[in-house]
């Protein structure tokens, strides 16, 4: 199936293709959110449509640990659904997607973290930010507001959204509410120790990676816990300031203008930007997907 640059390319091992559902196929009618799932999961190739390049993707972003599959198959789909909730049930949600589901949202957010996986594919890890930076933007408001029209109990979802919005210093900090404060609410996976190695091809840049990081950390304590660390090694922090930490980047790393607000982060202090987001990357696009995939069980249970 082709969308926009990618060709998505069935990846399941041969002996258990007879066990994919039909609708749960990738060859058919345009369903880009079914694409979005297999991709997440590890279990498509991708294909450059300019270049001719084509690679797999095959780490199971719907697990914390974002591991690579050893064996290619429909497990990986099946397992990230909820208890209760089985492929019959996801094929049931992507048969009526075709019809009534809003594939513009899911076609622009599959092409983003399409690109990051080419970025990712070719080491060009700054880019591949800010393809995950343009997924968060886009997301904002559209995963709140599919959230809420999936609810059972949609005037006070909905109520609870409005109140965000009030409270919200744009659309990165309603979302960040959105996921802290009401999705993963009860969940003890906001605060776990998040732990974050620090790696670079010599101690120079080790070493500048980890004050990158302190660095836009001290711009930001209230958003951005600092748990622990190793210095220059290991820097220990949760989920729940992930989305913080994007923006703080994303703030900090593209602009350069002087003066004591904007301490911006220079290419005097690092010298590999690739380097130093190839730290980071991984982590980003695996809080975005675990995002997607509690919205993506809550609208199947809807639908069920």
């Amino acid at each position: 199936m082709n969308v926009g640059r990618f060709e998505f390319i069935e990846n399941v091992q041969a002996r258990f293709v007879s066990t994919i559902p039909t609708i749960l196929e990738i060859d058919g009618p345009a369903r880009e959110e079914l694409i979005l799932v297999r991709l997440l999961t590890g279990t498509l190739k991708i294909k450059d449509q300019i270049t001719g390049s084509q690679f797999v993707q095959k780490n199971n972003y719907s697990k914390t640990d974002y591991s690579e599959n050893r064996v290619i198959s429909m497990r990986p789909v099946r397992d990230c659904l909820d208890v209760g909730l089985s492929e019959v049930h996801l094929s049931q949600y992507i048969t009526n997607s075709i019809h009534y589901g809003n594939k513009k949202l899911f076609k622009n957010f599959l092409l983003e973290l399409s690109h990051f996986f080419l970025c990712k594919e070719n080491n060009s890890h700054l880019s591949g930010f800010l393809h995950l930076y343009r997924s968060l933007e886009f997301i904002s408001y559209c995963f709140p507001l599919f959230y809420a029209s999936r609810s059972k109990d949609y005037h006070g979802t909905f109520n609870t959204l409005k109140g965000y919005f009030k409270g919200s210093d744009g659309e990165r900090d309603f979302l960040k509410k959105f996921v802290n404060e009401h999705l993963f609410k009860t969940d003890p996976i906001l605060d776990i120790q998040l732990h974050i190695p620090i790696n670079a091809v010599n101690p120079i840049l080790q070493k500048q990676f980890y004050d990158a990081f302190l660095k836009i950390q001290s711009q930001n304590r209230k958003q951005i816990e600092l748990i622990n660390s190793l210095p220059n090694y290991e820097i220990i922090t949760n989920r729940k300031s992930l989305i913080s930490i994007m923006i703080s980047l994303r703030n900090r790393n593209f602009h350069l203008l002087e003066g004591d607000y904007n301490d911006n982060l220079t290419s005097e202090e690092l010298y590999d930007f690739d380097g130093f987001y190839s730290n980071f990357n991984e982590i980003f696009l695996n809080w975005i997907a675990l995002i997607y995939f509690k919205l993506l069980n809550k609208a199947v249970e809807f639908d069920k």
